[in-house]
């Protein structure tokens, strides 16, 4: 998988990224619904690499040190009218950095290819007004 990433140079917790994915004719190819979408692609949000033994710390269930909340899921249209996922979830790790983050996925087909966009904003950033620049380049998005 292909990417391009934009990163904040004065806080690494906020960054876009573009990926192109496997061929596909349709979005339904790539998955039937945009739930089954973010499980075949739920490591664009991370994963738990940690295997051991933890107490219940910070809210986690013992032994997990990671968690994702899926605050809005769907189907919709990129900013050129194609068919399209769309998500947006919270994560948040136990070293408790930015209080978790924010992703806005849309995912879509294109000219043959599957075409994943994923903001990534830091809680506390979200909540002091880069929500509405997140947003915008999520609804932005076009795929070539």
């Amino acid at each position: 998988m292909s990417q391009l990433r934009y990163e904040d140079n004065f806080d690494h917790s906020n960054a876009m990224g573009v990926y192109v994915g496997p061929a596909a004719s349709s979005l339904s190819s790539v998955a039937p619904d945009a739930e089954a979408f973010l499980k075949k692609y739920s490591f664009l949000l991370g994963e738990q690499t940690f295997d051991g033994d933890t107490i219940s710390e910070g809210g986690f269930a013992q032994g997990r040190v990671a968690a994702a909340s899926v605050l809005e899921i769907g189907t919709g249209v990129d900013a050129r009218g194609n068919p399209a996922y769309r998500a947006h979830v919270l994560t948040r790790t136990a070293d408790g950095d930015e209080g978790g983050k924010h992703h806005l996925i849309l995912a879509t087909v294109a000219s043959g290819k599957t075409w994943i966009f994923d903001a990534q904003i830091g809680d506390k950033r979200w909540f002091k007004g880069v929500q509405q620049d997140a947003e915008g380049a999520w609804n932005s998005f076009s795929a070539l």
